[in-house]
């Protein structure tokens, strides 16, 4: 077994290789994270595009209809 004066330039390689592995890893789940924040903060406000549209106009109306689809779209991106 070495001890840690003993490692090897070749080691010490390995070591970076795999840190840079988890520092790709770490980013690819931060962009992640970030589309799943902006999915999330869109549904938000077409709800609330939903909700208005809901009170100012009397169902059927097509104002309701489109706010309804754009509320689903967002919601499948979630």
């Amino acid at each position: 077994m070495k001890t840690k004066t003993q490692l090897t330039y070749s080691d010490l390689e390995t070591q970076i290789s795999a840190l840079r592995d988890r520092l790709d890893d770490c980013r690819d789940l931060q962009k992640e994270n970030d589309a799943k924040v902006r999915a999330a903060s869109t549904l938000v406000t077409v709800s609330r595009e939903f909700a208005m549209a809901y009170h100012a106009h009397p169902w059927p109306h097509e104002a309701v209809y489109e706010a309804g689809q754009k509320l689903i779209k967002a919601a499948r991106q979630v």
